[in-house]
């Protein structure tokens, strides 16, 4: 199988995301996302979305998970989360890879920890999702039985934010772009520069972020990291 670049699969999901938000939400239904680089793919994750004010961050891979293992504060971030974060973790960060077929792409989604820390020695735990396809992992996504509400969310990012050495305060930089469409059905694409900024836009398109309807689902079970007696290894 050839390599097209990770770009090419982040760009395949989120047109597939932005066709699914509107198939089931209305041709006006309106998304926020954001492709990362720099400092924000090294803390947070090549790529946010939120849909219905539910929230998630995905990392792109090729042809290997185990590439994770040169990011340093990945390693960081294995090491230290517990509590509360490893929670919001479970429900809103993921990995996803290209399932491998010659001429078309799959993608295949799975709970980032479970998957990446045991490349460093760090512990090893079922996945509360277990391995989907893109279909699937989009209609879970899309029912809000994972990701995280807003606030959550917000919570999640500032820890990140914290583990990557920078401030964890009210104001961390999370910039993206909330899409909406006119009554024409023109695109408009709004820049917002931290979820604060983004949840005062959400409120002023009227999607109620304190909405019960949106959902959560049933709470995770409780997850506590442990260290692997065998050193690391993955399998796909």
């Amino acid at each position: 199988m050839k390599p097209i670049g990770e770009q090419q699969l982040q760009r395949m999901y989120s047109e597939y995301l932005g066709a699914e938000v509107r198939k089931k939400f209305g041709p006006r239904a309106a998304f926020a996302c954001g492709d990362f680089n720099a400092m924000q793919d090294r803390k947070f994750a090549d790529y946010f979305a939120s849909v219905a004010s539910v929230n998630i961050l995905v990392e792109f891979k090729e042809l290997e998970v185990a590439s994770e293992r040169r990011k340093p504060l990945r390693g960081r971030l294995c090491a230290d989360i517990q509590g509360e974060a490893l929670g919001s973790s479970l429900r809103s960060h993921f990995i996803s890879w290209r399932e491998e077929h010659p001429t078309e792409v799959h993608l295949r989604f799975d709970s980032y920890l479970p998957k990446v820390c045991p490349l460093f020695g760090q512990w090893d735990v079922p996945s509360p999702t277990g391995i989907m396809t893109h279909s699937k992992f989009t209609d879970q996504f899309l029912d809000a039985s994972l990701g995280l509400e807003l606030r959550l969310f917000r919570d999640y990012v500032r820890y990140l934010s914290r583990i990557g050495g920078a401030g964890g305060g009210e104001e961390v930089r999370f910039a993206g772009l909330l899409i909406s469409y006119d009554e024409a059905g023109a695109v408009r694409a709004t820049i917002f520069e931290s979820l604060s900024q983004l949840i005062q836009m959400v409120r002023s398109i009227s999607l109620d972020i304190d909405s019960p309807d949106i959902g959560l689902g049933a709470p995770l079970p409780p997850i506590r990291p442990r260290p692997r007696d065998d050193g690391p290894s993955i399998s796909m």
